[in-house]
């Protein structure tokens, strides 16, 4: 199955810029969409895995991501956009370095101050 990462968009229910709106129909055991829909998942190979989109697991994850989108734009908003894509910058620079959280805690200490 395609990595989430690679699919999701900017938007709920956007896949790679694509907007995709599909509901569980239980009583046909199957899915319904309209729009196009259907041909978007099959270009994005996720109409081999639509159990997959429905199950709870996934949706937590859509959830996840969503939510960390939204703090990404109010960051944005708050810090403007060069000084949020600097503290986006070095946030993955922390999480990638063996002692990043010595560094986040640094950084939270000069903030309570």
């Amino acid at each position: 199955m395609p990595g989430l990462s690679s699919l999701y968009g900017a938007r709920p229910g956007e896949f790679a810029g694509w907007n995709v709106f599909c509901r569980a129909v239980p009583q046909l055991r199957g899915i319904w969409c309209d729009r196009g829909e259907w041909d978007v998942l099959q270009r994005l190979g996720l109409d081999t895995h639509i159990e997959d989109i429905f199950s709870g697991d996934w949706q937590a994850q859509m959830r996840a991501l969503e939510q960390a989108d939204r703090e990404r734009q109010a960051l944005r908003e708050k810090m403007g956009p060069e000084l949020a894509a600097q503290i986006f910058e070095l946030a993955d620079r922390l999480e990638q370095h063996p002692n990043g959280d010595f560094g986040v805690a640094y950084l939270m200490r000069r903030f309570e101050e």
